[in-house]
């Protein structure tokens, strides 16, 4: 009597229903019953399109191409492969590939656990179009060159086209490391200098937990101390008048005088953006050097001057 075909799928016929139940639960919304590969990641099967999934990742091109020993898994005719990512990862890439749902729509921010968990699928199977799209996010949200309109980081991520809280920036810095983004580390580790206990616990998203490496939690220290430094060298240029103005009242000054001290304040309010750049080198001194071209540059835009500095200037 010959032997059953020996298959890793565990599978059995219930005698009274006489129907194949399998080792995983199908989600429904990703299993097309025209499909012709089922890919497994946990207790979870998607059955999706062979083609569209190699033209859309080189890794799954190069593993379709491989020959199969005849005696391989197949459920209804469909090879099966199994991955071990976490499905919650697969299904928010499988939506976008197959399902048409645009993650990246102007009317709505994205979801930094969505934005998560298509960087890590994109980058490890070379889904190279999509990993565009949420490259592309990452970097409107922490940009190599900060915007005019910046005041504070966390009115910065209120206005960026990622949904996310000031704690997320740790999940940026390990996506950053991941998917080999140096030029998202400076903005980055700047929202992390602002930090207190998450800096340590770390912060759960998408159901994981996010924490940095020792070496970034020694580039955070480094900078909150720049930052501390900054501050106080902004404080002393404010304090520093010659004794002919400190009888001044403000409310004697001309409009254009009291619209200058205004600005001022603002810049020193400011004055804490400039550490970036010794954050930066500190990022950067914590990764591996990049070989894919000359290191990008912080910039930090100068303030405009106006026509009021001008005259204040003058007198």
């Amino acid at each position: 009597m010959a032997e059953p075909s020996q298959t890793s799928v565990k599978r059995r016929r219930d005698e009274m229903s006489n129907v194949l139940q399998y080792d995983f639960q199908r989600c429904t919304e990703l299993w097309y019953s025209d499909g012709n590969v089922i890919l497994v990641a946990g207790s979870t099967g998607f059955r999706v399109y062979r083609g569209l999934l190699a033209r859309q990742s080189q890794a799954f091109n190069d593993m379709f191409l491989v020959p199969q020993p005849a005696d391989s898994e197949q459920i209804e005719g469909c090879p099966v492969v199994r991955l071990s990512d976490d499905t919650s990862d697969l299904i928010h890439a499988f939506r976008a590939l197959f399902g048409g749902v645009n993650y990246f729509s102007r009317d709505e921010r994205t979801p930094i656990e969505i934005i998560a968990a298509l960087a890590r699928v994109t980058h490890k199977y070379g889904m190279q179009s999509l990993r565009e799209q949420v490259l592309n996010q990452l970097k409107m949200t922490f940009p190599i060159q900060l915007p005019d309109a910046f005041t504070t980081f966390k009115d910065h991520l209120e206005r960026s086209p990622i949904l996310m809280n000031e704690a997320d920036v740790i999940v940026v810095i390990n996506l950053a490391r991941l998917i080999e983004a140096p030029s998202l580390l400076p903005l980055a580790f700047y929202g992390c200098c602002q930090l207190q206990d998450k800096l340590i616990t770390g912060v759960t998203c998408g159901g994981r937990l996010e924490e940095l490496s020792q070496n970034e939690l020694l580039t955070c220290i480094r900078g909150k101390d720049q930052l501390v430094k900054a501050r106080e060298a902004g404080i002393q240029r404010m304090l520093q008048t010659t004794p002919e103005h400190h009888n001044v009242r403000l409310s004697s000054l001309p409009a254009d005088a009291v619209g200058s001290c205004s600005r001022f304040l603002v810049d020193i309010h400011r004055s804490d953006i400039g550490p970036l750049q010794t954050v930066r080198r500190l990022s950067v001194r914590s990764a591996p050097p990049r070989e894919d071209g000359p290191e990008e540059r912080l910039e930090v835009p100068p303030r405009a001057v106006r026509p009021s500095d001008r005259r204040m200037a003058s007198r």
